[in-house]
């Protein structure tokens, strides 16, 4: 329609004087600056040389406005020089009378002297000082409502400078990413005692008590120095009681509640964390809102209360019995046909999880484990899985020697793993024990402590020490601290046939060690002339992860796996012993960045394969098992491994020879039986739930033991039908079940 939409000048290319963007009364194609909204109609930017020095915005009636279209000052307030521009500063998000000089040196302009701001109605807010362009000295900030210091920070060459100041201890140390002071109290490496937080001024923020690297207690601070957050923990971060307040101020950490005048909320929790009860108030201390809870972990359903334990177990069975034998029967149309023909079931009950736990817990208390067992049959998908996911505690290792059970347990707070002992009328931990295995027919049984490792065959006790060099010139000069079980990081122990030499999976490598030698099988010398090439200074170490290795039935090969750290591959190692001595048959994925395991069949010649971590960027390997033919198992290249003849999705944890196949455990909580003829068919699966980490088989191969990341030590047997609670293609009963919950004691269920 002819009416300018921009105006400016260019000097030799440059934009330099004012250029000046106009809305159109009417439909254009010309561009107006983004991100101002229809309230502004005109766009004045002052440019000198290219670089715009100072900008006005306009409204339709040519009045002067800022973004949000409130009218610009037009007096300047009383104190503001007349050289100051209200604008908004650099890095700001708040219009601001700026007061300040500038020179130009070359072809950029520097700040020089004090700038100061002030607020639209002459609040002095803020002074810095600057040098050659850069922040120099002290910078004042003074509050918005009525101008008094609220801080000083000093900067030297436009480096922020942390003075301590008075109150922080001399030996608090400064966080430079988070600008706070920090006060430690340690017992040798674990947070014993207070850590408190000041601001970079000194305002303390933050009180943490620990006891032994645990957590107990947790304060935070309001400027005037009042409790914002009183929480009293344990277990390691467990809750039993948090108390909010705010008042004009208010933390992050304040809830979301819906009462505006709320000033303080009260949360009260059980001996396991559950929360039992809420308490809003007002300023005056009046109620503004409470309630007595009794909700599943999650918090988000209130659960049923029962009478008795009896009217609890009805009400599970009959949910349960229905979900499953539904759930099996959908499970048998997907696997049979294209598609069920109906809905996948859910278990629609989200109001027993409560009652069940404390009907089990109950029955423990009284001595009636077996009980437990018997009138609450396990229906995984019936408790939630916030339940299992926060009060599950991770069981890594598992052992059945027919006259009892050991498992591993792990627990997320500084307390150590510990080795725990089941057996008909106990469940108790080991002292000193750190893991434990066994040969294939459990004739021997290994367990390893901080100093030593035995074997046992009824009566008969042999003593084995740890290694106490890596076999490896080079890194054997270095300093170690090879010798203990926990600088090895003991991750297993096997059995050779032999009664004589036992197979030690650690952290710092895998060795078979015997009583006179011990020799290093994994990793190989290449990966540690690696760590030594990069290594610095201190005690120098290996810590590999996901370390596994296995033993054949005949005790004449040793599989070898494990990760490293980033930048060096993690390939499968074979060893087999010729003339007394193990000698490297074989390598597989050279060029792996994943760890890999391998597993041999009790009785055919054959090693199941698993990738057992994710690859680079978070994509699932799919994983494969393997047919190879040990007898003609030779030297070679990976083409060797060849003969792929299962694939299954997801990820495998650990795999066990059973029957005529093997069990695979997967991330998934699913158990899946594989056979090893030619069409290496699904012999079936069992849901066990959580993540399956361990599985032992029993010699005569009628059972096996599953551990999990539940928390869950559960026995299955062959049987004729399988047990009605089990979501499973076997022909299994569910024999036993130990559980380990954190802040529970361990009960069976």
């Amino acid at each position: 329609n002819g009416e300018p939409s921009r105006t400016g000048v260019f000097v030799k290319g440059t934009l330099h004087g004012p250029n000046v963007f106009t809305r159109s009364t009417a439909h254009t194609t010309e561009n107006f600056p983004n991100g101002l909204g229809r309230h502004i109609w005109r766009c004045e930017m002052d440019f000198v040389e290219g670089r715009m020095t100072e900008g006005r915005l306009y409204d339709q009636e040519g009045r002067r406005v800022m973004e949000d279209g409130t009218p610009f000052p037009t007096e300047r307030p009383k104190g503001v020089p007349s050289d100051a521009h209200f604008r908004m500063p650099d890095g700001g998000d708040e219009y601001r009378w700026v007061s300040g000089q500038t020179k130009q040196v070359g072809d950029a302009w520097h700040r020089i002297g004090t700038w100061r701001y002030w607020t639209d109605i002459g609040v002095l807010v803020r002074e810095e000082p600057y040098e050659d362009g850069e922040v120099h000295g002290v910078v004042r900030n003074y509050s918005d409502d009525d101008g008094t210091l609220l801080e000083e920070e000093r900067y030297e060459n436009g480096e922020r400078q942390f003075d301590r100041p008075r109150g922080v201890p001399e030996d608090a140390e400064f966080d430079d990413e988070d600008e706070v002071w920090v006060h430690r109290e340690l017992d040798g490496k674990a947070l014993h005692g207070e850590q408190r937080t000041w601001t970079a001024s000194g305002v303390l923020r933050r009180s943490e008590t620990y006891d032994k690297g645990n957590i107990v207690r947790l304060r935070e601070f309001l400027d005037d120095g009042t409790v914002a957050q009183d929480s009293t923990l344990f277990d390691g971060g467990v809750p039993r009681r948090k108390l909010f307040r705010r008042t004009d101020e208010e933390l992050e950490s304040f809830p979301n509640v819906e009462h505006e005048d709320a000033r303080e909320v009260e949360y009260v929790f059980d001996e396991h964390g559950r929360m039992t009860s809420f308490k809003i108030t007002d300023e005056s201390g009046a109620v503004l809102e409470e309630e007595e809870l009794y909700r599943n972990a999650h918090g988000d359903e209130e659960q049923e209360r029962f009478a008795s334990i009896d009217d609890a177990s009805k009400a599970w069975t009959s949910e349960g019995e229905r979900y499953t034998a539904l759930l099996n029967k959908w499970l048998g149309e997907l696997y049979t046909l294209d598609e069920p023909t109906f809905e996948e079931p859910t278990f629609e009950r989200d109001d027993l999880e409560r009652g069940v736990i404390d009907s089990i817990t109950a029955l423990n208390a009284r001595g009636e484990g077996a009980l437990a067992r018997t009138k609450f049959p396990l229906y995984y998908d019936g408790i939630g899985k916030s339940f299992w996911g926060r009060y599950g505690l991770v069981v890594d290792r598992v052992l059945n020697t027919g006259s009892e059970m050991y498992a591993r347990v792990q627990y997320p707070s500084f307390r150590p793993a510990e080795v725990m002992r089941i057996t008909a009328d106990k469940i108790e931990p080991v002292p000193g024990m750190m893991g434990f295995g066994a040969s294939y027919d459990k004739q021997y049984t290994a367990f390893a402590f901080e100093d030593r490792i035995e074997v046992r065959k009824g009566g008969e006790r042999i003593t084995f020490a740890y290694p106490t060099a890596y076999d490896h010139a080079a890194a054997d000069k270095l300093e170690r601290e090879l010798g203990t079980g926990s600088f090895m990081g003991v991750q297993s122990v096997r059995v050779l046939p032999n009664g004589r030499e036992v197979l030690l999976v650690s952290g710092e490598g895998i060795y078979v060690v015997g009583q006179d030698k011990t020799e290093r099988l994994y990793p190989l010398d290449g990966i540690i002339d690696q760590y030594v090439e990069d290594f610095e200074s201190g005690t120098f170490g290996i810590e590999m992860h996901f370390a596994n290795a296995d033993v054949s039935p005949s005790g004449d090969r040793i599989t070898c796996g494990g990760m490293f750290r980033r930048g060096i591959m993690a390939g499968l190692a074979i060893y087999r012993k010729v003339d007394g001595k193990w000698v490297l048959e074989n390598t597989s994925q050279a060029d792996a960045f994943f760890p890999a395991q391998a597993v041999f069949h009790r009785e055919r010649p054959h090693i199941a394969f698993a990738a057992c971590l994710y690859a680079s960027l978070s994509n699932a390997l799919t994983n494969t098992t393997f047919r190879i033919d040990l007898d003609g198992l030779a030297p070679g290249d990976i083409e060797e491994f060849s003969g792929a003849v299962a694939q299954e999705g997801g990820r495998v944890q650990v795999i066990a020879s059973f029957g005529k196949g093997y069990l695979l455990g997967f991330d998934n909580g699913y158990v899946r039986w594989m056979g090893v003829d030619d069409d290496c068919e699904l012999l079936g699966y069992l849901f066990v739930g959580g993540s399956i980490l361990d599985i032992d088989v029993a010699p005569d191969q009628k059972s096996f033991v599953v551990a999990s990341d539940s928390g869950l030590v559960s026995k299955f047997t062959l049987a004729d039908v399988a047990s009605s609670n089990l979501i499973t293609t076997m022909p299994l009963k569910d024999e036993s079940r130990a559980v380990f919950f954190r802040t529970w004691p361990p009960m069976r269920w």
